[in-house]
């Protein structure tokens, strides 16, 4: 890596790399400019990941340990919290604008 490129401490960097028919940790790995085909993505949410153009298809998703229990958190206040719906949906629409992060 250049001193023009930047990498958050502790992952991997990978680019221009096309994934077909595997199981992809996605903590600490920053993927650019990559294609998954037919992959498995898992993500545990115990560190960072990047996923700068890149192309999916036919992908799985699953979610473990800290990155579930968000989603378990969201999916309860959506459903049974008053007025978290909308605190889940203005939370989605903030990602989607890229104001979340």
């Amino acid at each position: 890596m250049d001193s023009n490129e930047k990498s958050t401490p502790h992952t991997m960097r990978i680019k221009k790399y096309d994934f077909k028919d595997e199981n992809i940790i996605l903590d600490f790995h920053e993927f650019e400019e990559c294609k998954f085909e037919n992959c498995k993505m898992i993500y545990y949410g115990h560190g960072p990941l990047g996923l700068t153009s890149c192309e999916f298809l036919n992908c799985q998703w699953e979610f473990f340990g800290p990155a579930s229990n968000t989603l378990s958190f969201m999916a309860q206040m959506y459903k049974n919290g008053k007025g978290g719906d909308k605190i889940v949906e203005t939370t989605f629409d903030n990602i989607m604008r890229g104001t979340y992060l």
